[in-house]
């Protein structure tokens, strides 16, 4: 074997003595310092606030070294944006009174770009609905409702005017 030496019995009991404490000794770790929890909220808070603040200054200072073609670049971008929204509401409203849905069924169509797909699914949401409603019973025409004709006599009007019969 090489020049090491095998442990013995009394070696190993020598070390364990040495690592275990005795009394005279101070305890190895002091006791951890608790952390006051409201006064580190605070200042993480008032970072915040510095940061926001600094974020805004940032954004003004882009904003003022953004060329005229940029910002005009911008606000046509916005434009075009709030025209596809429109239209698209626009589609939505037209689809939704050309098959008479409601206006939670129209909701329903919000986020469908394709105006083919949108009739497809009014159509269906209408069938739908008419489906749940039953068989719609018969309006009569309104020139078919009794007491609409105009009484020829005075009297007769009189009387439709106060009641009596």
């Amino acid at each position: 074997m090489s020049g090491t030496k095998t442990p013995t019995p009394a070696d190993v009991a020598d070390k364990a003595t040495a690592a275990t404490p005795t009394k005279e000794d101070p305890p190895a770790e002091a006791p951890a310092q608790e952390t006051d929890w409201k006064a580190e909220a605070r200042k993480w808070e008032q970072r915040a606030k510095e940061n926001r603040t600094a974020a805004e200054k940032l954004a003004e200072l882009e904003q003022a070294q953004m060329s005229e073609a940029e910002r005009a670049a911008a606000k046509v971008k916005a434009a075009e944006d709030r025209a596809a929204e429109l239209e698209a509401r626009n589609n939505i409203a037209e689809v939704a009174l050309d098959y008479g849905l409601s206006k939670d069924d129209a909701h329903l169509l919000k986020g469908v770009s394709d105006l083919e797909t949108m009739r497809q699914i009014a159509e269906r949401l209408a069938n739908k609905a008419s489906e749940s409603a039953g068989p719609r019973p018969p309006r009569p025409h309104p020139a078919q409702r009794q007491g609409d004709a105009i009484p020829d006599d005075a009297d007769a009007v009189a009387r439709a005017f106060f009641g009596i019969k």
